[in-house]
């Protein structure tokens, strides 16, 4: 519960800013360029700091880093409140940045270590987060409406300061106990398969490649539903469809083969894509609630396979390196959709986010290939018929 409530706070820490940019742009008096460029700072430096999450979380223990990380977080925070130009919040807005990198991998190598039914926890895990990143411009509005922009940012730092105080207080100490009963919990690997983590991580950039390049253009590709306003409400409501994906996802994992469930969901991924990409107006907003489900599917299970691709001495340097990558390369495809959509329309630019998605399905079968092969000999139908170990 505390790294769920954790993972909410954070995402809806970071997408305070866009709630509260333009009152927060006036009172400095900087331009929007400017405050646009403070901005991009903060949410670069989210993805810089997570190989070195991991390589601490492993060292030092995952509970120690995640009070690290609420504590910065707090302090970045309170200096937000504090800013008096756009220098001051340029600052504050990257330490916030850099704090908050520290909780992907810290949060999900303590799920992987401690909890039974791991493909359960990180759905829930998943599904905190995306309530958090749905109501953060709702909670910081409100706060920006009653009091604001500052207030929203003392708000935040107190929720901080106290989870920070309870992870400081939480027992345990490096790589934790798994409770549970023993028949429960899958052996945590002794060893890094290197080959097919290095496949996952392709996977892991073509996933980031398509969800930065369909979410930063889905409000405008949705507008023409309508208009703007209509497109961003609609994308509200693809990313809480999310929800519903994280759940079945986590819950397909622990039934079917990790490998098969991922390929499943970048099909119908795919799928719902090519219909975003064919569609106009009101028949828009079908495939986009089936794409936020069948994206964030993915969540739980990638998450999962990492636990089970890495050794237990490894897996917070092997999450901080998976979120370097899904955040980092995986961000161009900002770039790749608006530069197609340019040239060709947005249509089209789906369209080929569409055929990436497609190619990881057969590269899906050959990760399981690979984990097969380090265990056992494998045969065909055991892709669709063994429980994932």
């Amino acid at each position: 519960m505390g790294t769920g409530a954790a993972h909410g706070l954070v995402h809806m820490t970071m997408v305070a800013f866009a709630a509260v940019l333009t009152p927060m742009r006036e009172s400095v008096g900087a331009g929007l360029f400017a405050i646009a460029v403070v901005g991009n700072i903060s949410y670069l430096s989210f993805g810089l700091l997570a190989p070195a999450s991991g390589y601490f979380a492993d060292r030092i223990g995952s509970r120690r880093v995640l009070g690290i990380c609420c504590f910065g977080m707090a302090a970045a925070c309170v200096g937000l409140a504090l800013a008096k130009d756009i220098y001051s919040l340029g600052v504050a807005l990257g330490a916030l940045g850099l704090a908050a990198a520290l909780y992907h991998p810290a949060g999900l190598s303590l799920i992987a270590r401690r909890v039974g039914s791991v493909e359960k926890a990180m759905a829930y895990h998943g599904i905190f987060g995306t309530l958090g990143l749905s109501l953060g411009p709702v909670v910081a509005g409100a706060i920006t409406a009653a009091a604001g922009w500052r207030w929203s940012y003392v708000v935040f730092a107190a929720a901080l300061g106290a989870l920070g105080a309870a992870f400081a207080g939480w027992g345990g100490r490096g790589v934790a106990r798994m409770p549970g009963p023993a028949a429960e919990r899958p052996a945590l690997p002794q060893k890094t398969l290197l080959a097919g983590l290095l496949l996952f991580y392709v996977i892991a950039i073509m996933n980031g490649f398509i969800f930065h390049g369909a979410t930063t253009f889905l409000p405008t590709r949705l507008a023409t539903i309508r208009n703007l306003f209509v497109g961003n409400a609609a994308t509200t409501a693809t990313l809480l469809a999310g929800i519903g994906g994280q759940y079945v996802g986590g819950l397909l994992a622990s039934r079917w083969r990790y490998e098969l469930v991922l390929a499943c969901s970048f099909l119908f991924s795919g799928l719902a894509l090519v219909f975003l990409g064919a569609s106009q107006g009101a028949f828009l907003f079908a495939p986009a609630l089936a794409y936020g489900f069948a994206h964030f599917s993915t969540q739980p299970v990638t998450n999962t396979l990492i636990s089970r691709l890495t050794s237990a001495r490894r897996q917070g340097i092997a999450f901080g390196v998976n979120f370097f990558l899904a955040f980092g390369l995986g961000s161009f495809g900002t770039g790749f959709v608006g530069y197609v959509g340019e040239k060709l329309g947005l249509g089209k630019a789906f369209g080929a986010l569409a055929v990436v998605a497609f190619a990881v399905v057969p590269l899906s079968f050959v990760l399981w290939h690979l984990r097969r092969r380090a265990a056992a000999g494998p045969r065909i139908r055991d892709f669709f018929t063994d429980v994932p170990r």
